[in-house]
């Protein structure tokens, strides 16, 4: 893309449709944590299940304990995991006063790598991920659920609220089929409107003036090498800049 919007930009622009889609989510995994970010990203994603007929799941994650080894046995390992099952407890909490089926899932391990687990063992095509405004590292857990997800992965801001009347797209390297195809099938389901972005939008995100994006629908793949590096940085500019929930698509649609 150009940093001057394209005729084909132009014409996306405004773009209105009215059919609908039943898949496009079918199942989402939430990671939940005791934070505000956390709860703010779970309430949003309840929202989200009940517009596209999702089953939701939460998973809450204890990170292994690398300390006194007496802490293993059953009654420390309960003590351990007891403010990760409050968080679930919570989260089901409010899912039934919303009327909103939950599973909810306690696991220990490597907090990334456990989310992308169960996410592939479960069939889960979404997992959403809240961001607070400290989320910046390229090591963070959830840059890494990310980088290696076959999921899609929404990532929802602190006091950000899913806005799915306007959905925008920026289509980037080989995935832009793919996010295209999701933000069409986003935009049908909700009966939203529509627009593709070009690079100087992508620059006016960045820059914070972005009031008219929406939300954010974001192709984008990581091969191997140099370009690896250039296209990782470019997706984690926007993810910590941006003030808008980003979708990032990771796989081909259907």
């Amino acid at each position: 893309m150009t940093d001057t919007p394209s005729e084909t930009h132009e014409s996306a622009r405004g773009i209105r449709t009215d059919e609908r889609s039943a898949d496009a989510v079918k199942k989402a995994l939430i990671a939940v944590k005791d934070s505000r970010a956390s709860l703010h990203a779970f309430c949003e994603a309840l929202a989200l299940s009940r517009l596209l007929g999702a089953h939701l799941a939460a998973v809450s994650v204890a990170p292994l304990y690398e300390g006194d080894l007496s802490m293993t046995v059953a009654p420390m390992r309960t003590a351990r995991n007891e403010p990760f099952q409050t968080v679930l407890d919570e989260a089901l909490r409010i899912a039934e006063s919303q009327r909103v089926g939950l599973a909810t899932y306690l696991a220990t391990g490597p907090v990334d790598k456990t989310i992308l687990d169960l996410a592939r063992d479960g069939g889960f095509d979404l997992i959403i991920l809240g961001r607070n405004t400290g989320w910046t590292l390229p090591g963070d857990v959830a840059a890494r659920v990310i980088r290696h997800s076959r999921s899609d992965v929404l990532v929802i801001p602190e006091k950000c609220p899913l806005q799915l009347d306007h959905i925008s797209c920026y289509a980037d390297g080989v995935m832009n089929a793919s996010a295209q195809a999701r933000a069409m099938q986003l935009a049908r389901h909700c009966n939203a409107q529509l627009t593709f972005l070009s690079d100087q939008d992508l620059h006016r995100i960045l820059e914070g003036r972005s009031d008219d994006v929406g939300f954010l629908v974001l192709g984008e793949t990581w091969p191997s090498g140099l370009w690896s590096v250039l296209k990782k940085s470019k997706t984690l500019r926007l993810l910590r800049l941006a003030a808008h929930p980003i979708l990032v698509v990771k796989h081909p649609c259907k």
